[in-house]
């Protein structure tokens, strides 16, 4: 029983809740370094249109997804509370929070896929060079991007 209740702890302090897209503005002013790649591309009013709204689509995604996910954070922090623990629904509530923090990462990829299209092959080179996964758009990879980019590639091509 302590293994769980150390093991759903552990849990939750890994799946911290990065800064919202709610708090970010569509000129880019809370990303510097994402500010500058979207100058470096040089972008058409149309593609800086459609990457507004690619980005705020995701943002209300992101939201809807982090209050369900907050909710259940609540509903287990309640449940562990209890003299009696129901193993079963503790450990159901957590699997939800992992699926919904795997729904995030996947919304953040898709947001970043969506808008790498967007882009013409110069553009998308100069996007490539630049980092932006790790720059910006909301998702803060840590390791090797090179490594990343090919797992991805390799999820895709199936």
């Amino acid at each position: 029983m302590k293994k769980i209740v150390l093991y759903l702890f552990a849990a939750l302090l890994a799946i911290s809740p990065a800064k919202s897209f709610a708090e970010q503005d569509d000129n880019f002013n809370d990303q510097p370094k994402l500010k500058h790649i979207v100058k470096e591309l040089n972008l058409t009013d149309k593609q800086k249109d459609e990457l507004s709204k690619i980005r705020s689509e995701h943002q209300k995604k992101i939201i809807d997804l982090k209050a369900d996910q907050q909710k259940l954070r609540i509903d287990l922090k309640d449940e562990m509370k209890n003299t009696n623990l129901d193993e079963s629904k503790i450990l159901s509530l957590s699997s939800k929070i992992s699926d919904l923090q795997a729904k995030i990462k996947e919304s953040r990829m898709k947001m970043w896929l969506e808008s790498y299209k967007l882009l013409d092959d110069k553009q998308k080179e100069i996007w490539k060079n630049s980092s932006p996964l790790s720059a910006g758009f909301g998702h803060k990879l840590k390791g090797n991007l090179k490594h990343f980019r090919e797992h991805v590639r390799n999820k895709i091509c199936r």
